[in-house]
């Protein structure tokens, strides 16, 4: 995240984490960068995701698999892809030139 641009965004997920799982992340900011990095960890987390239908360990070795739930709803599937763009992915464009 922008240092700048998203730090109220980082409110915002820090109030949703809480909200969600009755714990408070830790906001730090990475200044070299200026970036900023809400961090959560907990087992109760982990735990909860695996019930909900995700998967430990490398996603991409484990099939990718997106729960049923998430994608049964329009706005769950682009608040999804919008989760993994933003944790594990990245969009480029590639302009490809032929003779």
């Amino acid at each position: 995240m922008n240092a700048t641009k998203d730090l109220g965004y980082s409110f915002y997920i820090a109030e949703l984490c809480h909200k969600l799982f009755d714990i408070t992340p830790a906001i730090r900011e990475r200044q070299t960068k200026n970036t900023l990095i809400v961090s959560l960890t907990s087992t109760t987390i982990v735990e909860y995701l695996i019930r909900n239908g995700l998967c430990r360990g490398n996603k991409l070795k484990a099939g990718l698999k997106i729960p049923t739930w998430i994608l049964n709803k329009k706005s769950y599937q682009k608040a999804c892809v919008k989760g993994l763009i933003d944790t594990d992915g990245c969009l480029f464009i590639h302009v490809h030139k032929s003779k």
